[in-house]
């Protein structure tokens, strides 16, 4: 997917909290010959650097919502959204129980580990991303003949030009996604 989004953007900034799996995405981008990459490391625990924040038009997260659980999932969509600027675009992709691969593949794991999946239904993806301030553009449903579609929850969202009165839904008392 970034060789592919690299071809189309000024910069790709590449954010992971594995050095490995960024030394592994540096090197599957050189030999695509894509030179407008920076890979930065980041903390699963923490916010990203303030300089990002409001810099981006666009951020993905394909493949990586999997393998979150949920705490994790809410304060990597507060950071997703600190680091788009108003109007900016989200894509993030979720493991759907509710559909029909989403839900075999929950039957054969038996329990959650990082290198499974966590399988949240898209009530509560929907959920984590109106409490984050983003509104919702588009949400996928199970297709069957595409193997992402017919397992995952794909979703486009976006930062409000303004933002969002009351996001987290109860009464303000937990602070904004930007606090």
């Amino acid at each position: 997917v970034a060789a592919r989004v690299a071809g189309r953007v000024a910069e790709l900034v590449c954010f992971d909290i594995s050095q490995e799996m960024l030394r592994s995405a540096r090197r599957h981008l050189e030999a695509h010959g894509c030179g407008n990459v920076r890979f930065e490391l980041v903390s699963g625990e923490g916010d990203y650097a303030a300089a990002h924040h409001g810099a981006f038009d666009f951020v993905y997260s394909f493949d990586v919502f999997v393998h979150m659980d949920l705490h994790q999932m809410r304060r990597t969509l507060a950071c997703a959204y600190s680091l788009l600027r108003p109007g900016g675009m989200l894509f993030v992709s979720f493991a759907n129980l509710l559909a029909p691969d989403g839900w075999r593949r929950f039957e054969r794991q038996q329990h959650y580990t990082v290198g499974g999946f966590y399988f949240v239904s898209p009530d509560i993806a929907q959920r984590l991303l109106h409490w984050a301030g983003f509104e919702l553009c588009r949400i996928s449903q199970p297709r069957s003949g595409n193997v992402y579609l017919n397992r995952d929850l794909l979703v486009l969202a976006r930062r409000p030009e303004a933002p969002a009165a009351d996001a987290a839904g109860d009464g303000g008392t937990s602070g904004s996604p930007d606090s």
